[in-house]
């Protein structure tokens, strides 16, 4: 930031604000917070002026934009406080919250729903019993995890539980058994017993 003229872009913002390599500052959250918190302001004064004429409806962003961006600055704030306050975080790294993965699980179930990109709740619950279920008999192709060799991994759920029970004919007896061993694998699953 350029400190050596008199008239300033942000007279706010000092070097503090944006330049983390001062080790005797570190990060001040506060800081953060406090951009962000002008940022809204800024947002907020901005649809003001368009509403009273002063900038024309060109010039400022779309309805949904803008709240989305309100939604976003106001959720930053509140789960940067929120950190702060309840588990003592002495900085928080905004650039790592994301909802990627959950965009991922929800795109993972349209994909198994096949046509029907919208499930009802039933069908959520049980595309998603199914892909727990697959995920435990099929483990993925691709990945960053080694196999601890110190325990034996026996699956819970075989082929051949699956062949025996969808065989020629349904065998009624092995698919309450099957359906037995996924309930406690799903059991075991939410209790964390796994």
């Amino acid at each position: 930031m350029i400190t050596n003229t008199k008239l300033r872009l942000c007279p706010k913002l000092t070097d503090n604000h944006l330049d983390l390599r001062n080790s005797s500052l570190k990060m001040r959250v506060r800081l953060a917070v406090q951009v962000l918190q002008e940022s809204l302001l800024w947002l907020n004064d901005w649809k003001l002026k368009v509403q009273t004429g002063e900038v024309h409806q060109d010039k400022f962003l779309s309805d949904n934009t803008a709240e989305g961006l309100r939604v976003t600055l106001n959720s930053t704030i509140d789960i940067t406080k929120y950190l702060i306050k309840e588990f003592n975080f002495s900085y928080v790294l905004t650039g790592k919250i994301t909802q990627d993965n959950l965009e991922k699980f929800f795109g993972t179930i349209r994909l198994a729903a096949g046509a029907n990109d919208h499930p009802g709740t039933p069908t959520f619950l049980q595309l998603y019993k199914l892909l727990s279920v697959y995920s435990l008999l099929k483990p993925p192709k691709f990945g960053n995890c080694t196999i601890d060799q110190q325990h034996e991994v026996t699956p819970l759920i075989t082929i051949s539980d699956i062949k025996q029970t969808f065989g020629n004919t349904v065998n009624l007896s092995a698919l309450d058994d099957l359906k037995k061993k996924k309930s406690m694998v799903l059991l075991k699953m939410a209790t964390g017993s796994f």
